[in-house]
């Protein structure tokens, strides 16, 4: 405690220089604790100002791994990062910065892990392409069985328009004959040439059926019709 001298006499002078020195003393370490308790400003760090700052001096690239894991506060500005001086000492007193070590096994733990991706993509894609494949070789056997399906059906149709071909060429033949045919023969009391069936009577004796030349022809005709109706359903 500071004392108060009055009137100070030779013989006192000693101790009041003692007392004197004691105070000043005093003051100078009233001084400095105001002096460390005055709060500093706070400011902004540049990553290099950062690494400057931090005690061990880690490197650029170590920071950017810390930011990348979302281990250090920091600000980004556009392309620039920024770091915030009293979040910086608050992180430092947590102790939460990760070690080179660790930051090392988290890295290859990340490339493991990419590789094991790569794995399964590559797989997948193998697999794809012999699905695809698979694909393709159906697709010609489908186009291969269609083009002989469609040889088949063609020559069908040429069978089939031979046929008709043939069949109008009969029915005009048969068309003229029974004309022919006609003038020829000696009309019955209908006017129709007739001829006797084969057909044995009751008595034994053979039992006439008239039956003319012209539905002859005409039954003839039907029955070739109806073969040519059958192949058009065939076509």
């Amino acid at each position: 405690m500071l004392q108060k001298f009055e009137n100070i006499t030779f013989n006192e002078l000693p101790q009041a220089v003692s007392q004197l020195m004691k105070d000043v003393n005093e003051l100078k370490s009233l001084l400095q604790t105001v002096h460390d308790a005055k709060v500093e400003p706070d400011r902004w760090f540049n990553i290099e100002e950062l690494c400057d700052y931090i005690p061990d001096k880690p490197a650029k690239q170590t920071v950017y791994g810390w930011v990348s894991h979302h281990t250090i506060p920091y600000h980004k500005k556009g392309k620039k990062l920024q770091f915030l001086k009293s979040e910086i000492d608050q992180w430092l007193k947590s102790d939460q910065r990760k070690t080179a070590a660790e930051l090392h096994a988290e890295a290859i733990a990340y490339v493991n892990d990419a590789h094991r991706q790569i794995d399964h993509f590559r797989k997948d894609i193998l697999n794809l392409q012999d699905a695809y494949k698979a694909a393709l070789n159906d697709n010609n056997k489908l186009k291969s069985e269609t083009s002989s399906a469609f040889t088949m059906i063609n020559e069908i149709q040429k069978k089939c328009d031979k046929a008709q071909n043939e069949l109008a060429n009969i029915m005009t033949v048969m068309k003229s004959k029974g004309e022919a045919d006609e003038g020829q023969d000696a009309p019955d009391k209908s006017g129709d040439a007739v001829e006797r069936s084969a057909e044995p009577a009751d008595n034994g004796k053979p039992k006439g059926k008239k039956v003319s030349r012209k539905d002859k022809n005409a039954k003839i005709i039907e029955a070739i019709e109806k073969k040519a109706k059958k192949n058009q359903k065939i076509k």
